[in-house]
Protein backbone atom coordinates (compact mmCIF):
# COMPACT_ATOMS: atom_id res chain seq x y z
CA UNK A 1 0.00 0.00 0.00
CA UNK A 2 1.18 3.16 -0.94
CA UNK A 3 1.26 6.67 1.76
CA UNK A 4 1.49 10.23 0.43
CA UNK A 5 3.45 11.62 3.22
CA UNK A 6 3.67 14.87 1.61
CA UNK A 7 5.94 17.49 2.17
CA UNK A 8 8.33 18.35 5.37
CA UNK A 9 8.67 21.91 6.37
CA UNK A 10 11.24 22.98 8.89
CA UNK A 11 9.23 25.22 11.07
CA UNK A 12 10.88 28.88 11.72
CA UNK A 13 10.75 30.90 15.07
CA UNK A 14 11.76 35.08 14.55
CA UNK A 15 11.97 36.93 17.65
CA UNK A 16 12.83 40.83 17.62
CA UNK A 17 12.54 42.73 21.20
CA UNK A 18 13.82 46.39 20.82
CA UNK A 19 12.25 46.64 24.45
CA UNK A 20 10.66 49.88 25.61
CA UNK A 21 10.94 53.42 23.72
CA UNK A 22 14.80 54.61 24.24
CA UNK A 23 14.27 57.74 26.33
CA UNK A 24 17.08 60.45 27.64
CA UNK A 25 14.86 61.52 30.06
CA UNK A 26 15.73 65.68 30.95
CA UNK A 27 18.25 65.94 29.70
CA UNK A 28 18.83 70.03 31.16
CA UNK A 29 17.74 69.57 34.68
CA UNK A 30 17.03 72.77 35.61
CA UNK A 31 16.89 75.73 33.42
CA UNK A 32 18.60 76.97 29.99
CA UNK A 33 18.53 80.73 28.52
CA UNK A 34 19.21 80.15 24.57
CA UNK A 35 20.95 83.78 23.62
CA UNK A 36 23.20 82.52 20.47
CA UNK A 37 21.48 84.05 17.42
CA UNK A 38 22.93 81.19 14.74
CA UNK A 39 23.13 77.49 14.91
CA UNK A 40 26.84 76.53 16.47
CA UNK A 41 29.31 74.67 14.65
CA UNK A 42 30.19 70.93 15.77
CA UNK A 43 28.62 68.09 17.50
CA UNK A 44 31.27 69.36 20.38
CA UNK A 45 28.90 72.66 20.91
CA UNK A 46 25.90 70.98 20.93
CA UNK A 47 23.22 72.03 23.49
CA UNK A 48 21.95 68.53 24.35
CA UNK A 49 23.28 64.65 23.29
CA UNK A 50 22.05 61.47 23.71
CA UNK A 51 23.51 57.86 23.37
CA UNK A 52 21.40 55.06 22.75
CA UNK A 53 21.43 51.68 20.69
CA UNK A 54 18.47 50.87 18.72
CA UNK A 55 18.00 46.73 18.68
CA UNK A 56 18.08 45.41 14.39
CA UNK A 57 16.04 42.37 13.85
CA UNK A 58 18.70 38.78 13.01
CA UNK A 59 16.26 37.57 10.83
CA UNK A 60 16.56 38.18 7.09
CA UNK A 61 13.07 38.38 7.00
CA UNK A 62 12.17 41.17 9.24
CA UNK A 63 13.25 44.51 8.50
CA UNK A 64 12.59 47.68 9.75
CA UNK A 65 10.61 50.73 8.07
CA UNK A 66 10.07 53.51 10.41
CA UNK A 67 12.09 55.09 13.09
CA UNK A 68 9.93 57.42 15.42
CA UNK A 69 11.76 60.30 17.21
CA UNK A 70 10.66 63.46 19.08
CA UNK A 71 12.20 65.95 21.43
CA UNK A 72 9.78 66.98 24.10
CA UNK A 73 10.70 70.50 25.08
CA UNK A 74 9.04 73.13 27.45
CA UNK A 75 9.68 77.02 26.56
CA UNK A 76 9.05 79.28 29.68
CA UNK A 77 10.14 82.37 28.46
CA UNK A 78 9.99 83.77 24.98
CA UNK A 79 12.44 86.69 26.48
CA UNK A 80 10.90 89.16 24.08
CA UNK A 81 12.24 87.41 21.02
CA UNK A 82 10.06 85.98 17.97
CA UNK A 83 11.24 82.80 17.31
CA UNK A 84 13.50 79.90 18.56
CA UNK A 85 14.81 76.99 16.35
CA UNK A 86 16.07 73.63 17.54
CA UNK A 87 17.62 70.85 14.89
CA UNK A 88 18.72 67.38 15.75
CA UNK A 89 21.16 65.21 13.97
CA UNK A 90 22.34 61.64 14.22
CA UNK A 91 26.10 61.47 14.66
CA UNK A 92 27.07 64.10 12.52
CA UNK A 93 25.54 67.89 11.55
CA UNK A 94 24.95 68.04 8.39
CA UNK A 95 22.35 67.81 6.45
CA UNK A 96 22.29 64.20 5.81
CA UNK A 97 21.92 63.51 9.54
CA UNK A 98 19.36 65.70 9.98
CA UNK A 99 16.20 64.27 11.59
CA UNK A 100 14.42 67.18 13.17
CA UNK A 101 14.16 71.24 12.04
CA UNK A 102 11.91 73.11 13.88
CA UNK A 103 10.70 76.64 15.01
CA UNK A 104 8.32 78.12 17.73
CA UNK A 105 7.32 81.48 18.79
CA UNK A 106 5.55 80.73 22.13
CA UNK A 107 5.87 79.76 25.77
CA UNK A 108 5.06 76.41 26.46
CA UNK A 109 5.24 72.42 26.42
CA UNK A 110 6.37 71.53 22.85
CA UNK A 111 6.48 68.01 21.67
CA UNK A 112 8.25 67.45 17.73
CA UNK A 113 8.43 64.19 15.94
CA UNK A 114 9.56 63.00 12.70
CA UNK A 115 9.46 59.35 11.57
CA UNK A 116 12.65 58.29 9.92
CA UNK A 117 12.16 56.57 6.79
CA UNK A 118 14.64 55.65 3.92
CA UNK A 119 13.57 59.09 3.08
CA UNK A 120 16.39 60.24 4.98
CA UNK A 121 18.85 57.32 3.81
CA UNK A 122 22.03 58.27 5.77
CA UNK A 123 19.91 58.94 8.80
CA UNK A 124 17.73 55.87 8.71
CA UNK A 125 20.52 53.54 7.78
CA UNK A 126 22.45 54.49 11.40
CA UNK A 127 19.49 53.98 13.07
CA UNK A 128 18.83 50.86 11.91
CA UNK A 129 22.33 49.02 11.67
CA UNK A 130 21.87 48.27 15.80
CA UNK A 131 24.94 49.76 16.85
CA UNK A 132 25.78 52.60 19.36
CA UNK A 133 24.67 56.57 18.05
CA UNK A 134 24.38 59.78 19.32
CA UNK A 135 21.81 62.47 18.73
CA UNK A 136 22.70 65.91 18.72
CA UNK A 137 19.96 68.91 19.57
CA UNK A 138 21.30 72.18 19.02
CA UNK A 139 19.30 75.47 19.74
CA UNK A 140 19.03 79.08 19.21
CA UNK A 141 17.09 82.17 18.41
CA UNK A 142 16.55 85.12 16.29
CA UNK A 143 18.06 87.86 16.51
CA UNK A 144 15.23 90.42 18.67
CA UNK A 145 14.73 89.57 22.23
CA UNK A 146 17.18 88.90 25.39
CA UNK A 147 16.77 84.95 25.31
CA UNK A 148 14.69 81.90 25.08
CA UNK A 149 14.63 80.32 28.25
CA UNK A 150 13.86 76.77 28.33
CA UNK A 151 13.03 73.95 31.46
CA UNK A 152 13.60 70.05 29.64
CA UNK A 153 15.01 68.90 27.11
CA UNK A 154 14.08 64.61 26.97
CA UNK A 155 14.59 62.32 23.32
CA UNK A 156 12.54 59.49 22.45
CA UNK A 157 13.51 56.89 19.47
CA UNK A 158 11.98 53.99 18.87
CA UNK A 159 10.59 51.13 16.06
CA UNK A 160 7.41 52.77 15.30
CA UNK A 161 5.68 56.24 14.23
CA UNK A 162 5.19 59.35 15.75
CA UNK A 163 1.55 59.41 13.64
CA UNK A 164 -0.20 56.94 14.69
CA UNK A 165 -3.30 58.31 13.36
CA UNK A 166 -6.73 56.53 11.06
CA UNK A 167 -4.10 54.49 8.54
CA UNK A 168 -0.41 55.09 9.82
CA UNK A 169 1.82 53.59 7.35
CA UNK A 170 3.77 50.76 8.43
CA UNK A 171 6.82 50.21 10.67
CA UNK A 172 7.68 46.55 10.18
CA UNK A 173 8.04 44.16 7.18
CA UNK A 174 7.93 40.90 7.26
CA UNK A 175 9.02 39.15 3.92
CA UNK A 176 7.55 35.01 3.96
CA UNK A 177 5.23 33.01 1.67
CA UNK A 178 3.25 30.78 3.61
CA UNK A 179 1.14 30.54 7.38
CA UNK A 180 2.51 32.77 10.53
CA UNK A 181 1.80 32.91 14.20
CA UNK A 182 2.72 36.21 15.11
CA UNK A 183 2.74 37.16 18.87
CA UNK A 184 4.07 40.87 20.21
CA UNK A 185 3.83 43.49 22.27
CA UNK A 186 3.22 47.36 21.37
CA UNK A 187 4.40 50.29 23.37
CA UNK A 188 2.31 53.80 22.97
CA UNK A 189 4.06 56.41 24.72
CA UNK A 190 1.79 59.23 26.13
CA UNK A 191 -1.71 59.05 26.95
CA UNK A 192 -4.32 58.76 23.77
CA UNK A 193 -7.23 56.96 22.45
CA UNK A 194 -6.72 53.28 22.70
CA UNK A 195 -5.28 52.13 18.89
CA UNK A 196 -5.21 49.35 16.84
CA UNK A 197 -2.77 47.28 15.48
CA UNK A 198 -2.97 45.91 11.76
CA UNK A 199 -1.37 43.83 9.53
CA UNK A 200 -1.36 44.51 5.60
CA UNK A 201 -0.70 42.55 2.58
CA UNK A 202 0.00 46.31 0.86
CA UNK A 203 2.72 48.63 2.22
CA UNK A 204 0.90 51.57 2.23
CA UNK A 205 -2.84 51.20 3.78
CA UNK A 206 -4.37 54.36 3.23
CA UNK A 207 -7.51 53.91 1.24
CA UNK A 208 -7.76 50.35 1.31
CA UNK A 209 -10.59 47.65 1.44
CA UNK A 210 -10.58 44.98 4.17
CA UNK A 211 -9.43 42.44 1.87
CA UNK A 212 -5.66 43.58 2.41
CA UNK A 213 -6.06 43.37 6.30
CA UNK A 214 -3.87 39.99 7.22
CA UNK A 215 -4.55 40.40 11.06
CA UNK A 216 -6.21 43.12 13.45
CA UNK A 217 -7.70 44.16 16.78
CA UNK A 218 -8.62 46.87 19.42
CA UNK A 219 -7.57 47.95 22.65
CA UNK A 220 -11.20 47.01 23.58
CA UNK A 221 -11.59 43.51 22.84
CA UNK A 222 -9.58 40.16 21.78
CA UNK A 223 -7.87 39.28 18.69
CA UNK A 224 -5.72 41.77 18.85
CA UNK A 225 -2.36 40.83 16.81
CA UNK A 226 -0.90 43.01 19.59
CA UNK A 227 -1.87 46.00 22.55
CA UNK A 228 -0.15 48.22 24.17
CA UNK A 229 -1.39 46.05 27.82
CA UNK A 230 -1.19 42.69 27.27
CA UNK A 231 0.55 39.99 24.71
CA UNK A 232 -1.93 39.13 21.75
CA UNK A 233 -1.40 36.89 19.32
CA UNK A 234 -2.88 35.69 15.93
CA UNK A 235 -2.77 33.03 12.98
CA UNK A 236 -2.53 34.39 9.23
CA UNK A 237 -1.37 33.69 5.75
CA UNK A 238 1.39 36.02 4.80
CA UNK A 239 0.85 36.24 0.31
CA UNK A 240 5.04 37.08 0.39
CA UNK A 241 5.05 40.08 2.55
CA UNK A 242 3.09 41.25 5.62
CA UNK A 243 3.13 44.63 6.75
CA UNK A 244 2.63 46.30 11.02
CA UNK A 245 1.34 48.98 12.09
CA UNK A 246 -0.32 50.68 14.93
CA UNK A 247 -2.68 53.46 14.95
CA UNK A 248 -5.80 55.54 16.08
CA UNK A 249 -4.11 57.02 18.41
CA UNK A 250 -2.84 61.01 18.29
CA UNK A 251 -0.49 62.82 16.45
CA UNK A 252 2.91 63.11 18.34
CA UNK A 253 1.78 59.96 20.24
CA UNK A 254 4.43 57.45 19.82
CA UNK A 255 3.25 54.02 19.00
CA UNK A 256 6.40 51.65 18.86
CA UNK A 257 7.18 47.98 18.86
CA UNK A 258 8.71 46.27 22.62
CA UNK A 259 8.78 42.59 21.02
CA UNK A 260 7.69 40.69 18.49
CA UNK A 261 7.58 36.63 18.00
CA UNK A 262 6.69 35.27 14.48
CA UNK A 263 6.76 31.44 13.60
CA UNK A 264 6.72 30.85 10.28
CA UNK A 265 4.69 27.70 9.42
Amino acid sequence: MAYDVGTSKVIRHITYAPGDVKDSGDLEGATKTITATAEAAGVGNADYSYNFTLAKPTALELEILRVATQLLNTIDDMGGGAAVYYRVYVDVQDAAHRILDVNHGSTGIKKDSADVTVAIPTAFALLTDGAAHTLYVFMWKDATGTGVVISKAELLVGVGTSNPVNASLPFLKLTYNGPVFVSGYTQRWFAGTDFQAYAYDVADPTGIGDEHVLMSGDGAGGGRLWDKDTHQNGFAYSPGAMYFNACYGAVDELCCCKNIGIVLA
